[in-house]
């Protein structure tokens, strides 16, 4: 169980874990849909940034 603060001000549209269950990606719903990829056991936040002005409707993990 973790909580995670403070990076999401409006809403999260999108959530999704990576197939080992490490990482946590998810997508906000402001104005450039904001990602964030999470360390999700920490609750540290390795990557982030904006996506795209347009919708984001899904997203998948590339695995080797």
């Amino acid at each position: 169980l973790q909580k995670l603060d403070g990076f999401h001000t409006i809403a999260i549209v999108l959530l999704s874990f990576s197939p080992d269950s490490k990482l946590l990606f998810t997508c906000g719903n402001d104005e450039k849909n904001t990602f964030a990829v999470y360390d999700w056991m920490s609750g540290a936040i390795l990557f982030s940034g904006p996506t795209s002005m347009g919708k984001v409707n899904g997203m998948s993990w590339k695995t080797n």
